[in-house]
């Protein structure tokens, strides 16, 4: 069953795909459900990681059948600059927390919509990782969950944070269509039909 969240303005529209996964329509893209993936799973470090490690822990993920999930981004969707501190709302975690999630500029956090473990103001570090990388100061860009803002912390600092990945596009646009497994199946019983019609003339 699919759920229907509308957050933020009526355009503004997440869906549960079922499976860990929660499709972003405006942005067209696939969030994984469970913010913190890697400590739920058990992991030691509580899921948290320096930046090196998260980005490859996205490459390597293999979730729902897909493997072309990677760090959320900080770049504008419009301008292609990269946002840094409060009030972006044109890259994938800021258009997400302010926009459809309807969280105010400055914080806290008080709407999680369909995701799971979303870290909050009272949680013990709530900052994730982007895949942006800034030369001039030089630093990855992380965002707060707790504030709604963009960072930018030194790659050598050895910070450990969270990860979240996402998938460019929707999940079920990788499914063929029931028609298209309909038009499947019947040129498959077709093929079936002449090759036996061309047993029985031998």
């Amino acid at each position: 069953m699919l759920v229907m969240c509308l957050v933020g303005s009526a355009h503004a529209t997440l869906v549960d795909r079922g499976n860990g996964m929660v499709y972003d329509s405006v942005q067209n893209l696939t969030w994984l459900q469970d913010w913190n993936s890697r400590g739920t799973q058990g992991f030691s470090d509580i899921g948290r990681l320096t930046y090196v490690p998260a980005d490859q822990w996205a490459r390597d993920l293999v979730f729902g059948g897909f493997t072309d999930w990677r760090l959320p981004t900080a770049i504008n969707s419009d301008d292609g600059a990269i946002c840094l501190y409060n009030g972006c709302t044109k890259n994938e975690f800021g258009h997400l927390w302010h926009v459809e999630l309807g969280n105010p500029r400055n914080g806290p956090l008080v709407n999680t919509g369909p995701f799971l473990n979303m870290r909050g103001p009272f949680n013990t570090g709530n900052t994730y990782f982007t895949s942006t990388l800034r030369s001039n100061p030089t630093g990855v860009v992380t965002f707060s969950t707790s504030e709604g803002r963009h960072q930018l912390d030194p790659v050598t600092s050895g910070s450990r944070l969270f990860v979240v990945a996402v998938r460019d596009g929707d999940v079920l646009s990788a499914v063929p269509e029931p028609q298209s497994w309909m038009m499947l199946l019947a040129g498959l019983a077709g093929v079936g039909a002449v090759s036996a019609r061309r047993l029985r003339q031998r």
